[in-house]
């Protein structure tokens, strides 16, 4: 799905099915990755 972002870490493999499962939560999940780059 689209919804996905195309940086992906080693890590949310297993995240990533879960994204399929729940869409609602995709855009949550993206957010604290972004949070957690922009500490980076």
């Amino acid at each position: 799905p689209p919804i996905i972002p195309k940086f992906d870490h080693p890590g949310d493999t297993q995240n990533f099915e879960q994204f399929e499962d729940e869409l609602p939560l995709a855009p949550e999940c993206t957010k604290e990755e972004f949070d957690l780059f922009q500490e980076f």
